[in-house]
């Protein structure tokens, strides 16, 4: 590479002044061949010969630029175009070359060539780079490394024929970037920005990379948009892209991109409950991974089966592929490993596979929080199962993941029932079907439509061979008949099917074959912790506490007449809202009783008051080794709360507004007054803070988005609300009074 004129003169200068020629290299950053190269130059010919640019010397073994660049654009404009075409199209314009080196200039620009060791996790295929190629991104890194000087870096690599996923490419901005380069860059985007903002991006390279006909270049960067619409739950935006991707495929010679292609393709056909079609893309993916040796392969197909609900052949595949992949999609392997099992009820083997996975950020982690709610609601854990569950729709909210939503919805509409409270879950559950049925998510909205209804809810007997369905109509049947040959039928199918766990959520939500089996003493099949779910045992209590304004309860389903002094109340929502079935009894005494003599006492003249007024025998709420255990459950408003803010959040992002609205005027009524009256202990200050501040900022959110939405008087109505519990609110005032004026 030539160096600056001016740092010819700064050499010469520094030497002749007296400066040795290694000082000269250390300090300049030279060789010293190359600085005796221009003390010669300067001694033979003085500065004119000095600062003479060096001529251009072409390699022996390459073309001229401009018809490498044309072999390159017959591929990037038309990449269905074969070796042949390309030599017979050059040859009427008068330029001769084999297909060999055809090829040699394809692979030069990335066009073919692809590494055997490319992952099917990573979207857009890796190609070889070639040696001059790589110098030259050594160079740009170099430049990045010495003084951070991204402009120059980037406009080294725009220059580039290809340089693939290089990792500098993940420390330079987007906007730097030219149109291929950024094709390049889309797979560092993942996991850092919002699925609905990185879609929106890669749309609009997609367009402008068309505008320009390079189409080969669209197809990868339409692949990847189609990939990203699949994770935001669009299947039907997902196939009309692909339709349009179709048209350019390469015929032959690219089996990498075909793969992925229809593989997306089975999956959103999956997806729409079109299932014929998609066992026809197994088939073919299936077929293809012939030519394709690396294993990362084996763990795409598993996730098209899985889509199917093929379950035990996608575990085959998960198992065979997860000792020979790369540690990213060794990672991917092990989450859609650990989903099967907990879809097939195998809850011990879900924690082994998923431990250490839970602070990531990109979209298959994220699925973490479904797997765990899942696990815990087959253990019976119906309160770590909630908060799972909200965890997993916050991710929902933050990604846009429809999918999720659904899941996470689904799992909280099971705790639900568990507890009896089955009006609760029914509003749950139909929250969601019509944002499922307006997305086109056919699969999970009939699920849902299947969950309450008495008959099939006009389902095309084309969707009822799909496993999820046929086994929720297989347990329907088993529940109307009260027959065991029926219930054992449904059994077998789940297991056959491998989904055993997901037969176990679906008896609690059909729950009377269960009991008559019960009564019978004969095997249900269902794990010991469901059989102590309320919904099996009806003699254990459940308990409704309402704090958010004056305390009220409810006992299965009925108000109980309950006075209770202020400190009992605290102590009281502390145990509502507690995470685990046991609490420390040190927590307990140094919040409640921390300059007592003997806070055993008072906690023991507590739990017989709060016992007789709560009408609870003594065995569901005991002391033992240092803990407090109760055996009840408890149901909050503020758990309510929560879970309608969560789905208000997730609907909000997704843009559907109208039912995010609603969703926000649900969790906004359940605030009666201010909670925690005449409560200073320290939980309830803490939790009392949190509360309101909570319902603060919620609702001036709410409030500018309705002005957004042209929606202005219920925005002013919330605030007004809101105002009458934190009457002391400067915010809150504030912003009322600005939009009445404006």
């Amino acid at each position: 590479m030539a160096k600056p004129i001016g740092l010819r003169i700064r050499v010469v200068d520094v030497v002749g002044k007296g400066q040795t020629i290694a000082e000269a290299t250390q300090h300049f950053g030279v060789s010293a061949w190359t600085v005796r190269r221009w003390l010669r130059k300067y001694q033979e010919g003085g500065f004119e010969l000095l600062t003479k640019p060096r001529p251009y010397i072409r390699p022996w073994n390459t073309k001229a630029d401009r018809i490498a660049e044309k072999v390159f654009l017959l591929k990037e404009e038309c990449p269905k175009i074969t070796l042949s075409e390309a030599r017979s199209k050059l040859s009427a314009d008068g330029i001769q070359l084999s297909m060999w080196y055809i090829w040699k200039i394809w692979r030069r620009y990335g066009l073919t060539a692809y590494k055997r060791e490319m992952q099917v996790a990573e979207i857009i295929p890796r190609v070889s780079i070639h040696r001059d190629v790589q110098g030259k991104i050594n160079n740009a890194a170099k430049v990045l490394e010495r003084n951070g000087d991204v402009r120059t870096a980037a406009k080294i690599l725009n220059r580039l024929p290809y340089c693939g996923w290089v990792e500098i490419l993940e420390r330079i901005p987007y906007r730097y970037l030219g149109l291929r380069r950024r094709v390049e860059k889309i797979p560092h985007l993942y996991g850092k920005e919002p699925l609905h903002k990185l879609y929106q991006k890669i749309h609009s390279l997609r367009l402008s990379l068309e505008k320009r006909k390079l189409f080969y270049s669209s197809l990868r960067a339409g692949i990847a948009e189609a990939n990203t619409l699949f994770w935001m739950g669009k299947p039907m935006q997902t196939l009309s892209v692909i339709r349009t991707l179709e048209k350019k495929i390469p015929k032959q010679g690219d089996p990498i991109l075909a793969f992925i292609l229809t593989l997306l393709q089975g999956m959103s056909l999956a997806r729409l409950l079109k299932l014929d079609d998609a066992v026809q893309c197994a088939t073919e993916c299936k077929r293809l991974t012939r030519r394709l040796s690396a294993p990362d392969f084996c763990v795409g197909l598993g996730n098209l089966y899985s889509n199917i609900g093929l379950y035990p052949q996608a575990k085959k595949l998960y198992r065979k592929a997860i000792h020979n992949v790369s540690e990213t999609t060794r990672t991917q392997c092990l989450l859609a490993l650990a989903g099967c099992y907990a879809l097939n009820g195998e809850y011990q083997k879900v924690a082994k596979t998923i431990g250490g996975l839970q602070h990531k950020e990109s979209p298959p982690y994220t699925l973490i929080p479904l797997i765990r709610a899942q696990t815990f609601l087959g253990k019976g854990m119906l309160s770590e199962a909630a908060q799972s569950a909200y965890t997993a729709m916050q991710v929902a909210r933050k990604d846009k993941i429809l999918q999720y939503l659904h899941t996470a919805t689904t799992v909280l509409a099971c705790v639900y029932y568990a507890l009896g409270e089955k009006s609760k879950a029914k509003s749950l559950v139909q929250s969601v079907t019509p944002v499922l049925r307006k997305n086109h998510m056919m699969q999970d909205y009939y699920i849902r439509g299947l969950y309450f209804s008495k008959d099939d809810i006009r389902l095309p007997s084309r969707y009822k061979d799909e496993p999820f369905i046929k086994l929720i109509l297989l347990i329907k049947k088993a529940n109307q008949t009260s027959r065991v040959k029926d219930y054992g039928y449904a059994a077998r199918f789940a297991t056959r099917k491998g989904l055993l766990g997901y037969f176990h959520r679906l008896c609690i939500f059909h729950p009377e074959i269960v009991l008559k089996l019960l009564e019978k003493g004969k095997p249900t099949g269902l794990p010991r912790a469901m059989l102590n779910l309320p919904v099996f045992r009806k003699e254990i209590p459940v308990y409704s506490v309402k704090f958010l304004g004056n305390l009220i309860v409810f006992k299965n389903q009925k108000y109980q007449k309950i006075k209770l002094t202020p400190k009992d109340t605290a102590f009281l929502i502390h145990l509502a809202t507690a995470r685990s079935r046991h609490i420390p009894l040190e927590r307990i005494y140094t919040n409640f009783w921390p300059d007592s003599k003997n806070p055993a006492r008072n906690l023991a003249h507590l739990l017989v008051r709060l016992r007789r007024a709560l009408c609870l025998p003594s065995h569901f709420l005991y002391v033992k080794d240092n803990r407090l255990y109760f055996d009840c459950h408890f149901i909050t408003d503020y758990g309510e709360y929560l879970e309608h803010l969560a789905q208000a959040k997730a609907f909000s992002v997704a843009g559907e507004w109208e039912f995010a609205r609603k969703e926000y005027s649900r969790a906004f009524s359940l605030f009666r007054a201010a909670p925690f009256a005449r409560m200073y202990d320290d939980w309830s200050e803490d939790m009392r803070n949190t509360v309101l501040n909570s319902i603060e900022n919620e609702a001036t959110k709410f409030a500018q988005a309705c002005v957004e939405n042209g929606e202005r008087s219920q925005g002013i109505a919330t605030l007004q609300k809101i105002s009458s519990i934190i009457p002391h609110s400067d915010e809150i005032q504030d912003l009322s009074s600005t939009l009445a004026t404006n």
